[in-house]
This record gives C-alpha cells, structure tokens and sequence, in this order.
C-alpha cells in the first residue's frame, strides 16, 4: 500500500475551499489608492532616476553654455560707455531745466 497522504490531504483541502461561505467584507475607495500609490510609486521614482541620470549632463552642458553667453555679454557692455540710469537721467534733465532757467533771468 502506497502513501495514502498526498490523497487525503488534497481531499481535505478541496472540502474546505468548496464549503467555505463567503467573506462579508467591505474595501473602501481607500485601498484602491494606496494599492495604486504602492505600485506606481516605485515605478515613478525608478523612471525619475533613470531620467535624472540622462538629463544631468544635458543641464550641465546647458549651464555652460549660458555662463559663456553671460561672459561674453558682460565683455561686450564693459567695452561700452556706461549708461545712466533712470534716476540720473532726471537728475541731469533737471540741472539742464535749472541751467535754462539761470541763463533766462540774465539780462
């Protein structure tokens, strides 16, 4: 006689799955986002990485090309006569306005 185990324990088994009753349980909406949160977040900090990665040189290159421009615009404004700003301008306007008006009164 073999090993009548395997037998009995499968017979077991299939009884209590066929005769179990039903769960009365309830999953909320709540479950549904964090199971989603679960799998997808993982996914979205794998393919963040990944991106970072990838793009890190792109923006080095990136900053290099604009602190070149930067010093070369600074060049190109330092070999130029300096402006005045707003603030000087009317300053200068109002001392020419001032100079006109002395240059009037004098008979």
């Amino acid at each position: 006689m073999k090993n009548k185990m395997p037998i009995i324990s499968a017979m077991t088994l299939g009884a209590c799955l066929l005769l179990t009753n039903p769960a009365q349980a309830y999953v909320g909406p709540g479950a549904a986002v964090v199971l989603i949160g679960y799998i997808f977040g993982p996914i979205v900090a794998v393919i963040t990485a990944v991106g970072l990665v990838f793009l890190w040189p792109l923006y080095y290159l990136w900053k290099k090309i604009k602190s070149k421009k930067k010093k070369s615009a600074d060049k190109d404004t330092s070999d130029s006569e300096p402006t005045a700003t707003a603030e000087e301008r009317e300053t200068i306007t109002d001392m020419q306005a001032a100079q006109e008006l002395k240059d009037t009164e004098k008979p």
